[in-house]
């Protein structure tokens, strides 16, 4: 994984030359692509029942896609220092253009991802004892809400960052245990998803 890496562009001098929009296509490509991404993903869920490997590959491609736009979209909204910070600074926009679309966005694919996928996930990759299931939705939910705060980067130490980011970055750790508990393979509605794919 690559730590400290910046893309080395001029964004002051870009903002001081007046080009406001350029600055915010910049800032917003890498989470575009992100989003991109995990549609493409997800069509991919949506259309495979048999390959194991196929299968997998594109479940853990849509959930590593999911960190960057959980994080730019809500986590890191308001930092001054991030792309989405560089985006709203360009177009002179308040974040919460972006934040308010992007949540809705972010908490839509949540509920999809863990209401239908991984109860499905359970049964398409033959994960049938419960103590691996479980395993897998920790797996899932670690990376999603904790791989952000492994590579150099933790939202709460942010300089730029507001202290409504910070509020908003100790509420996604909280969703690890909520998402865990709510979402338990022990759950009955959980087993009646799995059992229309088995």
């Amino acid at each position: 994984m690559l730590l400290h890496v910046d893309e080395n562009v001029p964004y002051n001098q870009i903002l001081a030359a007046g080009r406001g929009g350029v600055a915010a296509l910049i800032g917003i490509a890498g989470v575009s692509v992100s989003i991109l991404l995990f549609v493409l993903s997800w069509i991919g869920l949506s259309k495979i029942k048999h390959s194991v490997t196929a299968y997998s590959f594109f479940y853990w491609f849509a959930v590593l896609n999911m960190v960057p736009i959980f994080q730019y979209l809500t986590v890191q909204t308001f930092s001054m220092q991030g792309d989405v910070g560089r985006f709203t600074h360009g177009l002179a926009i308040s974040p919460w253009w972006v934040f308010i679309p992007g949540t809705v966005f972010v908490s839509f694919a949540l509920y999809r991802f863990f209401r239908y996928v991984v109860p499905r996930s359970y049964a398409l990759i033959s994960i049938q004892k419960l103590w691996v299931q479980r395993i897998f939705l920790l797996a899932t939910l670690s990376i999603m809400f904790l791989l952000i705060y492994t590579h150099g980067y933790n939202p709460l130490s942010d300089k730029g960052m507001p202290a409504i980011g910070k509020i908003f970055s100790i509420l996604s750790l909280l969703l690890v245990p909520i998402l865990f508990l709510l979402c338990n393979p022990s759950k009955q509605w959980v087993k009646r998803e799995i059992e229309k794919w088995t």
